[in-house]
């Protein structure tokens, strides 16, 4: 998966009956696994097109956004 800076990041996928039980959210952190060990957790901010939209219309341009698949 590219980013909008053409950097290649890892796939988030989300279950769409876990993302529907938080509700309508524009901005929420979460905490993935990424690798296979405890210590290769990260942080990742998860964004509503809503906001991507306001932040790439504004003067934010320097922020990068990565797309997630919810199934």
């Amino acid at each position: 998966m590219w980013d909008d800076a053409g950097r290649v990041q890892p796939i988030l996928r989300y279950n769409r009956a876990e993302i529907e039980k938080v509700g309508e959210f524009d901005f929420a952190k979460t905490r993935e696994l990424i690798g296979g060990m405890k210590k290769h957790y990260r942080h990742h901010y998860v964004v509503s097109q809503r906001f991507r939209k306001a932040i790439l219309d504004g003067k934010y341009r320097w922020i990068d956004f990565v797309p997630v698949e919810i199934a």
